[in-house]
């Protein structure tokens, strides 16, 4: 119901902005200038609804996979610049960039506080958090550039600059690196780095190597600081580690880092159009991952890439392409913690694995400087934590076992991702009416925590993108619009790390080609576009259909068409700084969604799907994962000023 009322009110706006208009996106801006010292203010009001239906799961079976919201985002620019008439370059640059933005209705879907563990008894409880219910204004970007020659007196005829803060960067389209380092909340439906509330504190120096075809940028950021106090240094998160129940203290030197770089080679720029390369390398270091707990797991990751882009006068192309390289070290690990056990109204403490008198006996109660506890402490502190003692009676204990599952050997897993993108437009008709085609494909492979062995991992690695294209746009699968659950391999091992499949999403695992075109009428009344597109996604790593009455995957592939996805985009200027626009979208999956259908991600699906077996097999009802239709509205207005 909801969807068809946003239909209904999208094609009434629509119809009714069409009669007559065109696209013009340029702000206005506020722009003070005396002698050395200027200043601009500019800034964007966007109010905006979205509905969507089956956006997550795929399944009229699940009739909570609606959505529907009205959206408020306000944002403030200014940039002051010094030193044009004195030193005839602006040697000095400030940007700062302000944001509000709320859902109506729920304030607390402003801002969350940062996950926590508290510690009850002997027991660390799971993270939570908490809102924040208040209309919370922000800095989303805030950078300073300096003009290295002038500020240090260099003689150099090429121009080399330092800029520090926080500021979108990215390499390629976005893919091996993007500028999404704090995505917003339920960000459906929204586009460009508009949908980013914070970019990432970084560090970049950039010049000209050879002036106007040659520059570069070497770019650092750190991701998470974890040496900023003793407190973060002294915390002790690592006593489950094999080895370091004596030693459990973090350390310094546990940040994730990043250092990349590129070179942007303009190889021509005249009346024929231009091209540029741009070849660049990052790397990522992330001393603390979690694949069940807390620092877990330790990443070195390397990407190369090379991205190209053409413009001429009659139409444009452009590709980029990637290779991951690098490791994933998982660590040994006790999968025994002391937790809290509902014992017949009682509340006590136990260990989680370790059992009474066999392997599949009830878990011992946790007693603290008790003999039987040193017992279970002595298994470490004797050398005698590894996979091969799963099971096995705890040694000089009588009736201690440890669990099938309670050790954890370590791992590697070897980086071998890629991706690759182009894409192309043509002008049919002076540059009011062009046509588009794009061709996507990125790796994917079996899910390496599948297994506790070392594995090497095929899927392509992004950090921090939200690509959804260039020249042809998808709405509903990239980006970070995309919500739909495309389930992994499933556990091979009892002792794997997983218990359930995950769920990818994004630029990985993913072969598409897609088509569109856009019209911008020149008329005399309004600036007005139109833009269709037209995608089809598949999976080149398939993995194996679900079998919902044995709960499990078959020894059959899947297939890998996962289905077609139709939007459109129109936007209406109705005064010189005041814009109508709208998005919607559909997805038709295909033979891949009804080949794993109903494939559970966690307890609560996997009990769904119990009891649908107990009470009788009704294949019209499957939950989780279906194979319906999905569909998306998105509407909005913005004011720029």
């Amino acid at each position: 119901m909801i969807l068809q009322r946003m239909l209904s009110l999208s094609l009434i706006i629509l119809i009714t902005s069409a009669l007559c208009a065109a696209d013009k996106e340029k702000p206005t801006c506020l722009i003070n200038s005396n002698s050395d010292v200027e200043w601009s203010i500019w800034g964007l009001l966007r109010e905006e609804s979205f509905g969507g239906k089956n956006v997550t799961f795929l399944n009229n079976n699940n009739p909570e996979d609606q959505t529907f919201y009205l959206r408020h985002t306000w944002d403030t620019n200014a940039r002051v610049g010094y030193g044009l008439e004195k030193y005839g370059c602006r040697v000095a640059e400030f940007k700062a960039s302000m944001r509000q933005r709320t859902i109506w209705g729920f304030a607390s879907s402003t801002a969350r506080t940062a996950d926590a563990e508290v510690k009850v008894a002997d027991v660390v409880t799971s993270p939570h958090s908490h809102d924040l219910p208040r209309l919370f204004i922000w800095m989303r970007e805030g950078w300073l550039k300096i003009d290295l020659n002038s500020a240090l007196g260099l003689g150099f005829e090429n121009k080399h600059h330092l800029t520090v803060g926080a500021f979108p960067f990215e390499l390629g389209r976005g893919i091996s690196l993007g500028a999404a380092y704090a995505v917003g909340p339920t960000p459906l439906g929204f586009y460009a780095d508009g949908v980013i509330d914070q970019f990432a504190f970084g560090i970049k120096i950039s010049g000209e190597l050879v002036k106007d075809h040659l520059n570069y940028d070497v770019y650092g950021s750190i991701l998470q600081a974890r040496s900023t106090s003793l407190e973060r240094t002294g915390q002790k998160i690592l006593g489950q580690q094999v080895g370091r129940l004596n030693n459990p203290m973090r350390g310094f030197g546990k940040d994730n880092y990043l250092v990349a770089a590129r070179v942007l080679w303009s190889v021509f720029n005249n009346e024929h159009g231009t091209l540029s390369f741009e070849p660049y390398v990052l790397f990522n270091n992330d001393p603390e991952q979690k694949i069940e707990f807390p620092a877990d797991a330790s990443s070195k990751l390397g990407t190369w890439g090379l991205a190209g882009e053409y413009e001429g006068c009659r139409g444009g192309c452009g590709f980029d392409m990637a290779f991951n390289m690098g490791r994933q070290q998982v660590k040994a690990w006790d999968r025994n913690r002391v937790q809290f056990l509902n014992n017949a109204g009682y509340v006590t403490e136990i260990n989680s694995d370790v059992l009474v008198g066999s392997s599949s006996g009830s878990q011992a109660l946790f007693v603290p400087g008790s003999s039987d506890q040193q017992l279970i402490f002595n298994a470490e502190l004797d050398g005698l934590q590894s996979a091969a003692f799963n099971g096995e009676l705890i040694i000089n204990s009588t009736n201690l076992y440890n669990s099938s599952t309670r050790y954890r050997n370590a791992y590697d897993n070897e980086y071998r991702g890629m991706m690759f993108v182009a894409d192309g437009n043509y002008f049919l008709y002076k540059k009011e009416f062009q046509v588009a085609t794009t061709l996507g494909y990125a790796s994917g492979g079996l899910d390496p925590h599948s297994t506790t062995m070392d594995s090497l991992y095929d899927g392509f690695i992004g950090l921090q993108e939200v690509y959804m294209g260039k020249r042809v746009k998808s709405v509903f699968l990239l980006g970070t619009v995309g919500k739909v659950k495309r389930p992994g391999s499933e556990p091979i091992e009892d002792n794997s790390p997983r218990d359930f499949s995950i769920s990818t999403s994004g630029f990985t695992n993913l072969l598409f080609w897609g088509g569109g075109f856009t019209w911008k009428p020149n008329t005399t009344c309004r600036i007005f576009s139109i833009n269709p597109n037209v995608f089809v996604y598949w999976e080149p790593f398939a993995g194996n259909t679900y079998s919902i009455v044995q709960m499990a995957d078959t020894n059959f592939p899947a297939r890998n068409f996962l289905g077609t996805e139709i939007n459109t985009f129109i936007s209406a200027q109705l005064f010189d700084n005041l814009k109508l626009w709208g998005i919607g979208s559909a997805f038709f999956p295909d033979g891949h969604f009804t080949d794993i259908r109903g494939k559970p991600l966690n307890k609560d699906q996997l009990n769904a799907l119990k009891k649908l077996t107990v009470t009788g097999f009704d294949d019209d009802k499957v939950p989780n994962i279906g194979n319906n239709a999905g569909f998306t509205v998105n509407i909005g207005i913005d004011y720029t000023f």
